[in-house]
């Protein structure tokens, strides 16, 4: 039972391990050899990794919408003031 665990453990290890593109060539592989587990497992893990992708790129996109929202604030402050004072 155990080496059947720690089998499992390393085949999960070496896919944790694997980039986007790998983790959907396994899949498709598991696929044709119609393995019903390792479907699911890597379905579930490729579906982790995209949405890790998606959130990394839109909190980044949110962080540049916000310097640029800011300096467009303090630009629009500065032209205010120096309109007021001409």
């Amino acid at each position: 039972m155990l080496k059947h665990f720690n089998e499992i453990n390393n085949e999960e290890k070496r896919l944790a391990n694997m980039d986007v593109y790998q983790l959907a060539r396994a899949l498709e592989e598991a696929q044709v050899r119609k393995e019903t587990y390792q479907v699911i497992v890597l379905q579930q893990m490729l579906a982790q990794r995209i949405a890790f992708i998606t959130s990394k790129a839109t909190i980044r996109a949110a962080w540049i919408s916000g310097a640029i929202g800011f300096t467009g604030v303090l630009v629009g402050a500065a032209l205010a003031y120096l309109i007021s004072k001409w």
